[in-house]
């Protein structure tokens, strides 16, 4: 993350380097049990993405996936019998007057 111009690169393996713009960030708090950054890509469009507890993040999380969110519960499940504490990450994307709104 660059303080200067309050953007932040993400690396994907073989990919080039995506600069996202930081719009907004909702600090973690207990009542929420999340936090979220709204960003900008560099293409224009919004994206959100939330990290919290998995049992709030499944309740966000799109319909549909029911298979997915069944093996995560799963791995999630197996870490916590290690004794290991465990977020959920998620993303969407915000349509523009959705992200003019925060």
């Amino acid at each position: 993350r660059s303080a200067a111009t309050d953007t932040v690169g993400m690396v994907n393996i073989g990919k080039p380097v995506e600069n996202f713009k930081i719009l907004a960030i909702n600090q973690f708090s207990s009542t929420r049990k999340r936090m979220s950054v709204l960003c900008q890509l560099e293409d224009g469009r919004c994206m959100l993405f939330v990290k919290g507890a998995d049992n709030v993040m499944f309740d966000l999380a799109a319909g549909g996936q029911q298979a997915s969110l069944d093996k995560l519960h799963e791995q999630l499940s197996t870490y916590a019998r290690s004794g290991l504490r465990t977020l959920v990450m998620g993303y969407r994307y915000i349509d523009d007057a959705q992200c003019e709104e925060w």
